[in-house]
C-alpha cells in the first residue's frame, strides 16, 4: 500500500538518509545533511526500497530527477526543509556532547544515576502497558490504481498512476518498475515515464470498495481499526477461541484475503502479529498478495525480534526522525536502547517515550501515528479513538469553487465518520498544502465538546477564511477532530447535573514535556481579551513520521465564552 495511497517517493544517497519508505510521506526527496551547507551541492535521489522497485535503472532516474526539478519551487522548499533539519541535528549533536561532558566519567556518576532512575520509572510505566494478543494487519495492494484497473482491465499492462502533477498517490507494479512512486510528483513521473497514464482519484469508487473490505473485516472483530481506505487493523483472539484451537491466526488470514479477493477482486497482503504494530511490520513482508506471521507469542520473543530493527521499521517512525537519529549514528532499536538514558537528556518527553517504547516492543502504534482517517490505541474500542480525519489533493483546476466544494467533501467525509462512531470532539484542524509543497495546520478549540454540524463547520470556515483570497496556491486541504469522547459518556456525565471534570475537558502538557512554556495564563472576564500566552511544541512535517519534529505555536485567546485555543504548525 502507500498508506492511504501515499507513500514517499525519492529519498537521499546519504547513509545518514537512506531507509525504507514510510506508509503516507509526501514526496521523499531530501537533502544530503553533508551538503546542506552549500546549495550547488544539492542532491536528490531515488529511494527504491518498495516492492516492484528492485530492478529500477536507479543512475538514469536520478539524473532525470536532478535535470528536471532543478529551479523548481519543490526543489527550493526541499532545500528549505533540509536545512532546517541539519540545524535539528546540529542541536541534538550540541545537546549530545553536553551530556558526556555532566554525566560522564565517575565524578558525574551521582547525577548519571538520577538520569538513569528516571529512565527506568519511564520503562516501568511503559512496560505496565504491554499487552500481547494476536493482531491481524490487513492492507490492500496499490489500491486506488488497482481500483482503477478493476474498472478498466486494460490498464493492467501498461504504466499507471493516481493523482496530480503535484503529487501522485499511487502507481502500479509496471510504472513502479520504471522508476515511478507514490508521492512523486507528477511532473517527475512523466519525465521519469513519458507514457505513464495519470488518473484522478475517483473517491467514490474507492469508498465503495473500502467499504465492501469493512463490512468484511467487522465479522472477524467490530472493533478494528482503520487507516484511510485501504489499511485495517483487527484483534481476532476472540474469533479463534470460538473455534477451539481448529484455527489459527494464519488461517483467518489467508479466509480473510479470499474472500475479500472474491467479493472486490482486488488483493491484500497481511501480517500477523502480537500487537497492532507489529502486524503491521508484518504485513509488508510478503507483498503484494502474500501474508506473514511473526510467531511472536512472548515478551521475550518480541524483545529479541525488534532488537535489530531499522528505525523506519517502526510504524509512527519517518524520514526525519530517522535522519537525525542516524545523524547521532543510531541505526536500530538496540541502538536507541543502549542510548537510552543519553536520548532521554537530549531528546522531548514525547518522543524519547515513543521511541524506548519502540526499542522494547511497546510500539505506541496507531496512537501515536497519523492514520488517514482515524487514530486509535491498540486494541482500542471506538470509545478510545483519538482523532477523526478526511483529506483530499485538489485535482481540478484551483478555483474558489473548487476549494469550497473541497472543503464540503472532506469536512462532510470526517463528520459522517465520527457521527456513525457515536463521537464528539473539543478541537478541529485545518490542514493545508500549497502549491510550494509546504504545509500547515491550523486547529481550535470550542468551549465544549460538541457533535454538531453546523458549530463544527463555523470552526472550519473560521479556520479557512484567513487564507481564502490564496485558493489558487492551495493544493490539499484536510479537517481533523481531535480530543474525542464518546456522546454516550459525555452525556451520561452531564445528566443530572455532572460536569466532567476539568482533566477530560483540558489536557495540559506534563512537566518537562515538549518545549518550555511559560506564563501562560487563562483569564475568565465579561470583556474580551486577546492573546494571553504562546506555547511552541514540536512536531513533524512527515505524515507518517509521528513522533518527530517541527514547529507550532498554540494562542490561548480568553473570551466572555471562555477560553479558545488557535493553534498554527508550519510543517517544515
Amino acid at each position: 500500500m502507500c498508506g492511504g495511497e501515499e507513500n514517499g517517493g525519492l529519498d537521499q544517497a546519504h547513509v545518514s538518509y537512506s531507509g525504507s519508505a514510510s506508509e503516507q510521506n509526501i514526496a521523499e526527496m531530501i537533502v544530503d545533511p553533508s551538503a546542506s551547507r552549500q546549495p550547488t551541492a544539492f542532491q536528490l535521489t531515488l529511494d527504491c526500497n518498495k516492492a516492484g522497485m528492485g530492478n529500477v535503472d536507479k543512475e538514469r532516474v536520478e539524473a532525470i530527477i536532478r535535470n528536471v526539478s532543478e529551479g523548481s519551487s519543490f526543489l527550493m522548499n526541499e532545500q528549505r526543509k533540509a536545512e532546517g533539519r541539519e540545524k535539528q541535528l546540529q542541536e541534538l549533536k550540541r545537546k549530545s556532547s553536553l551530556f558526556t561532558q555532566l554525566l560522564g566519567g565517575e565524578r558525574n556518576a551521582a547525577q548519571r544515576k538520577q538520569w538513569e532512575l528516571k529512565v527506568s520509572k519511564i520503562e516501568q510505566e511503559l512496560e505496565a502497558t504491554r499487552r500481547l494478543g494476536t493482531y491481524i494487519h490487513l492492507d490492500m495492494d496499490m489500491f486506488y490504481a488497482a481500483v482503477e484497473i478493476k474498472k478498466h482491465p486494460e490498464y493492467a499492462t501498461i504504466p499507471l498512476a493516481i493523482g496530480t502533477r503535484t503529487r501522485l498517490q499511487t502507481a502500479n507494479y509496471v510504472a513502479r518498475g520504471r522508476g515511478v512512486r507514490c508521492s512523486m510528483p507528477g511532473f517527475l513521473a512523466l519525465k521519469i515515464c513519458p507514457n505513464l497514464l495519470i488518473l484522478p482519484p475517483d473517491f467514490d469508487s474507492y469508498n465503495e470498495e473500502s467499504n465492501t473490505v469493512r463490512r468484511i473485516v467487522a465479522e472477524y472483530d467490530p472493533n478494528y481499526i482503520s487507516f484511510g481506505l485501504d489499511e485495517l487493523t483487527l484483534e481476532v483472539s476472540a474469533y479463534i477461541e470460538r473455534f477451539e484451537g481448529t484455527k489459527t491466526a494464519e488461517d483467518v488470514a489467508s479466509e480473510l484475503r479470499v474472500r475479500v479477493f472474491g467479493e472486490t477482486k482486488l488483493t491484500a497482503s497481511a501480517g500477523i502479529g502480537p500487537t497492532a504494530a507489529l502486524a503491521k511490520i508484518a504485513s509488508n513482508i510478503n507483498k503484494p498478495n502474500g501474508q506473514h506471521d511473526l510467531n511472536l507469542h512472548t515478551r521475550e520473543d518480541v524483545m529479541t525480534y525488534v532488537r535489530d530493527l531499522g528505525l523506519r521499521s517502526v510504524p509512527g517512525v519517518g524520514k526525519v526522525t530517522e535522519a537525525l537519529l542516524k545523524g547521532l549514528g543510531i541505526t536500530t532499536l538496540s541502538d536507541i536502547y543502549n542510548r537510552r538514558v543519553e536520548l532521554c537528556y537530549i531528546l522531548h518527553n514525547n518522543l524519547f517515550r515513543f521511541l524506548l517504547g519502540a526499542s522494547i516492543g511497546i510500539m505506541q502504534w496507531p496512537d501515536a501515528a497519523t492514520a488517514a482517517n482515524t487514530e486509535n490505541c491498540e486494541g482500542a474500542t471506538g470509545e478510545q479513538r483519538k482523532a477523526i480525519s478526511s483529506e483530499r489533493s485538489i485535482t481540478t483546476p484551483r478555483t474558489k469553487e473548487g476549494m469550497q466544494e473541497m472543503v464540503d467533501t472532506v469536512f462532510n467525509g470526517a463528520y459522517e465518520e465520527m457521527r456513525k462512531s457515536e463521537m464528539m470532539c473539543r478541537r478541529i484542524s485545518l490542514r493545508i498544502r500549497w502549491a510550494s509543497y509546504r504545509y500547515q495546520q491550523y486547529t481550535k478549540s470550542l468551549i465544549q465538546y460538541s457533535d454538531d454540524s453546523a458549530t463544527l463547520r463555523r470552526a472550519v470556515d473560521g479556520l479557512l477564511l484567513p487564507h481564502a483570497a490564496k485558493y489558487s496556491e492551495i493544493s490539499l486541504l484536510g479537517v481533523r477532530f481531535l480530543d474525542l469522547i464518546s456522546a454516550k459518556v459525555f452525556h451520561m456525565k452531564r445528566k443530572g447535573g455532572n460536569q466532567l471534570s476539568i482533566s477530560q475537558f483540558i489536557r495540559p502538557k506534563k512537566l518537562g514535556e515538549g518545549t518550555a512554556t511559560t506564563g501562560i495564563k487563562r483569564e475568565r472576564t465579561t470583556e474580551p481579551k486577546q492573546v494571553v500566552g504562546v506555547n511552541l511544541s514540536s512536531d513533524d512535517e512527515d505524515e507518517n513520521d509521528s513522533v518527530g519534529l517541527a514547529s507550532s505555536s498554540t494562542i490561548l485567546v480568553s473570551t466572555d465564552k471562555g477560553t479558545v485555543e488557535s493553534e498554527v504548525t508550519i510543517i517544515e
